[in-house]
């Protein structure tokens, strides 16, 4: 499932990233046969990394000669991140080629609970703005609400709405 900057991507305004979020899951022991299977301008890093807020094995790709990086990250019982897998939405990429991507919702509640641990990535809270301010009336508030409860981040999604109705696109 793709997630971060790229999820946002498809449903708020595109900007520019230097990473690809993807969520997967697969035992461990999977890994060493996708990782044989990748084009040899992609190496593994040696360090495993984790997710901060849900405590995720992160692996991180990269591509050669280029800043730009893939972080691949692990499915975790979270019941948040359980949830928004499984209700991870199919869309065209390319004709004939559709990839799983979070939900909206999934997308901005996910961006608040980064913002709320990390206030000093903006773009996170700004990223959930533009959602709200691209797509108000398409978007299923009670579940935002709901999981925002959940992850103490209420207060924040209510000045994240307060400022996506002060601005417009």
């Amino acid at each position: 499932m793709v997630t971060g900057g790229y999820a946002f991507n498809f449903w708020g305004p595109p900007r520019s990233t230097k990473d690809a979020d993807i969520v997967v899951e697969a035992p461990p022991l999977d890994w060493p046969k996708i990782l044989h299977s990748l084009p040899e301008e992609i190496t593994l890093e040696d360090q495993l990394t984790f997710e901060t807020i849900t405590g995720s094995q992160r692996e991180i790709l990269r591509i050669k000669d280029s800043s730009f990086f893939i972080e691949v990250f692990h499915l975790t019982n979270d019941p948040f991140n359980q949830q928004r897998f499984q209700n991870r939405v199919s869309v065209p990429l390319f004709p004939d080629f559709e990839v799983s991507v979070a939900r909206a919702e999934d997308v901005i509640i996910q961006k608040l609970r980064w913002f709320h641990l990390n206030p000093s990535r903006r773009k996170d809270f700004d990223d959930a703005v533009n959602i709200f301010k691209t797509m108000p009336d398409q978007l299923q508030h009670s579940h935002i609400e709901y999981w925002c409860r959940q992850h103490n981040t209420f207060e924040l999604l209510q000045n994240t709405l307060k400022e996506a109705r002060s601005e417009s696109i």
